[in-house]
């Protein structure tokens, strides 16, 4: 009886079904990392864009976040940087995560959600599934804004005191 079973729509229906493979959600394994550096006058100076292997599908750790942001706060130490920027002294000013999670059937009405968020803590960042074919464009954001303090901690304070110059005088014998 099983022998007799017409099994030929199956294979139909999954002949036809990979062309549609690439509008099923799946996890992300990858995500395209972009530091932007702005500088005092509101104006993007330096932008790096890196594509990071996730170590866990849909989550990057903490860990991996800080160690990204520790690495890119100053633009000018990178090894095999050719483009260096006058100011090495930047800070983070923000983290946004692009992550469009829709589903195949409502993909025609993308353009009506906003899939920005902004990230307020240091802490991992789990990702929502995303259409195969819309992968690429989900992307952290993180910003650096130019540090127009500066650091006089360090420096020391000189007391001139009024009147003549005493010099220490050295005795021969």
């Amino acid at each position: 009886m099983i022998e007799n079973l017409d099994i030929k729509w199956i294979e139909d229906f999954e002949k036809e079904d990979k062309y549609y493979q690439d509008f099923y959600k799946e996890p992300l394994e990858s995500l395209d990392i972009n530091f932007i550096y702005i500088n005092h006058e509101n104006e993007i100076e330096k932008l790096i864009q890196e594509t990071y292997n996730l170590n866990k599908k849909n989550m990057l750790s903490k860990e991996e976040l800080i160690y990204a942001i520790k690495t890119h706060i100053s633009p000018d130490k990178q090894l095999g940087d050719k483009i260096t920027l006058n100011r090495q002294d930047y800070k983070l000013f923000s983290i946004l995560l692009y992550n469009i999670d829709t589903n195949n059937d409502k993909i025609k009405d993308i353009g009506g959600h906003n899939f920005l968020q902004s990230i307020r803590h240091l802490d991992d960042i789990t990702l929502n599934d995303s259409i195969k074919c819309l992968h690429n464009l989900n992307s952290l954001y993180i910003l650096f804004y130019e540090n127009t303090k500066k650091n006089n901690h360090n420096k020391t304070k000189r007391i001139h005191l009024k009147g003549g110059h005493k010099k220490t005088r050295r005795h021969v014998f």
